[in-house]
């Protein structure tokens, strides 16, 4: 049996260190290789650590003299933009069909040795068994293929979303605006959302309110910058909260009243459910699909907000941004449908909107990549459409492979950052 899916996935994790916690997720292990110089790679693999910049070489130098240029060699002919998750079922897959290869070689030696037995039903029945634990082993997650299979849960799917229906509720996170809800019904499992803008309309600040609304539901939800410190950010939430002047916030300039509300929002927070501001140290999306893999394997990650996508590097830098954007986008997609969570991507317009007069952005406006519309289940355009009018902005949801499409305008409040809609 071919080792090589084992060769390139060791490759590919020597070259990202993070593509380990995949890999970990589904339960690949040293049992899952055979050839014994492998298992010694993996073992060296799994005592470092993937935030390490030194990775490959404490790898390297864990290695005894005769695995040293193994290693070196999976890494230099490890694939290049391939999904890693297929090498990885594969190697999952592999160890399955060697086992039961065993397994019926030992059905086999055993019949042999009787003497009352019907071969074909004996040897039919004790090989199905086999292979159907074997095989139900393989793969952790049932995946229901066909109608008919699918057809008993969807009815009891049905009749919870009905349930929440009449209770007033959503089958996904609220985004915190009935208005906006009633285009998509929230953010969906599975989903990559993006929000995108020219600076200075409110981005970030919206975000702010999505995140309040995910955390008043009990969710545990995230916010990944590439801009801003969790510090920062941590005080935008806090005037958000506290509907309290975000320069008071940020000079300590407060009155009695703002002293009041931020301790009132203080509790507020405590009793809601955490939000996490972790901090970005290589700014790779490869290192935020490593924090939220571990993060959803803790059980402390329902909703991901990443901020300014297209500045997001990958660990092949020498991409095109065109091409960097979009393994950017196509990797979000992919860690919303694995860890099954909606993903929500702040992205830039550019600036051809302004150059043609328009004041209403167009899908044709995102920034770097056609991959990021191309991408998204649904993309929100966010908009002044006067610019005199400081307080009031809009969201067009231009792209919802859910429903329709259309406008919702809302009254905003950036020194407090936050939003009404109108």
């Amino acid at each position: 049996m071919s080792d090589a899916p084992a060769r390139s996935l060791i490759g590919m994790i020597l070259n990202d260190p993070t593509k380990l916690l995949y890999a970990k997720q589904i339960g690949i292990s040293q049992s899952n290789f055979t050839d014994p110089r492998l298992r010694e790679i993996w073992a060296a693999i799994e005592s470092q650590d993937v935030q390490d910049p030194n990775f490959f070489s404490g790898v390297v130098m864990r290695l005894v003299d005769m695995s040293r240029p193994i290693a070196v060699e999976l890494s230099t002919n490890a694939p290049i933009g391939q999904n890693m998750e297929f090498y990885a079922d594969e190697v999952v897959h592999s160890q399955a069909a060697l086992l039961a290869a065993r397994e019926f070689g030992k059905i086999s030696r055993e019949l042999i040795d009787r003497k009352d037995f019907d071969p074909v039903s004996i040897v039919a029945s004790r090989c199905h068994d086999s292979a159907v634990q074997l095989l139900s082993s393989a793969v952790k997650v049932s995946k229901k293929e066909t109608t008919h299979e699918r057809m008993g849960d969807y009815i009891e799917i049905l009749e919870n979303r009905a349930k929440l229906y009449l209770g007033g509720e959503l089958p996904a996170i609220s985004s915190g605006f009935s208005n906006l809800d009633a285009y998509f019904s929230g953010w969906r499992n599975g989903s990559l959302h993006i929000l995108a803008a020219r600076p200075r309309i409110g981005k970030t600040t919206m975000a702010m309110s999505f995140l309040s609304a995910c955390s008043g539901q009990g969710k545990h939800c995230a916010f990944f910058s590439t801009e801003m410190s969790p510090d920062d950010l941590f005080d935008k939430l806090m005037s958000h909260e506290a509907r309290v002047n975000y320069l008071h916030i940020l000079s300590g300039g407060f009155d009695e009243d703002a002293i009041d509300r931020i301790h009132h929002a203080t509790e507020r927070l405590l009793k809601s459910t955490a939000i996490a501001f972790p901090d970005l140290k290589t700014k790779t999306i490869e290192e935020i699909e490593a924090k939220c893999r571990l993060m959803k394997m803790k059980g402390e990650l329902d909703f991901v907000v990443i901020e300014n996508i297209q500045q997001l590097d990958t660990v092949y830098r020498h991409r095109s941004q065109y091409e960097k954007v979009s393994a950017v986008t196509m990797r979000l997609k992919s860690l919303a449908r694995d860890l099954q969570i909606p993903v929500l991507g702040l992205a830039h317009i550019n600036r051809e909107a302004d150059k043609m007069g328009e004041t209403k952005p167009k899908l044709a406006h995102l920034k770097d990549s056609s991959s990021i519309e191309n991408d998204a289940d649904v993309v929100l355009l966010m908009y002044r459409e006067n610019e005199e009018k400081q307080g009031a902005v809009s969201i067009r949801v231009a792209k919802n492979r859910r429903g329709e499409e259309g406008d919702i305008h809302f009254r905003v409040n950036f020194a407090q950052n936050t939003f009404e809609v109108v």
